[in-house]
Formats: C-alpha cells, structure tokens, sequence
C-alpha cells in the first residue's frame, strides 16, 4: 500500500482487500467478487483467524516482560499437557489427578 492510501481507498480502488501486516510480516490477501465486500471481509477474518494474526496483534499490544513472556508460555504448555491428558483418559475410560 503506497504511503499516504488507507486501508479504505484500497478497497474502494482495487478488486481485493489486503490486510496491511508490516509490522507481523504477514500478508492476507482476500479477492472481491461482484463487488460482495461483506463476503470478502468475512472470509479475510477467517483467513486471519487461521494464521494467527489476531492473537499476535493482542500479544504485541503492549511489552511483556521476558520473566511474564516465560510464565505465560509455561502455562500455556502446562494447560495443553492436561487437556492431551484429559483426551486420553477419556479414550481410555480412566481418570486423571490434577496437579496441585
């Protein structure tokens, strides 16, 4: 996007919607159709979803702490461990202790 354009003089401008992700290094790029905007917006936050997008803008919102950016991994590692824990002790009719 030229320096100067928003984000609505391209969609009014060109036949697609193009998400300008400088700072995250990802492009998304959503082709309109018949002129159906909504349409392409729904499918550009799908797109959005699926790579991760929205999660990385909440994560560089604000600065984190390399100490809290530790934590916060830690727990995220520690809640997929239990959740893979939980799956297989459904598969297996079994029960699994929390740890304290």
């Amino acid at each position: 996007m030229p320096a100067g354009e928003s984000c609505c003089q391209t969609l009014k401008d060109s036949s697609s919607i193009q998400f300008p992700s400088t700072i995250l290094g990802i492009k998304v790029k959503v082709a309109v159709r018949d002129g159906k905007i909504e349409q392409a917006l729904r499918v550009l936050k799908r797109k959005m979803q699926a790579e991760g997008i929205y999660r990385e803008m909440r994560e560089n919102e604000y600065f984190e702490k390399p100490s809290e950016k530790r934590k916060r991994r830690e727990a995220e590692a520690r809640r997929r461990h239990l959740k893979d824990q939980r799956k297989r002790a459904d598969f297996d009719f079994g029960r699994v202790k929390k740890p304290r």
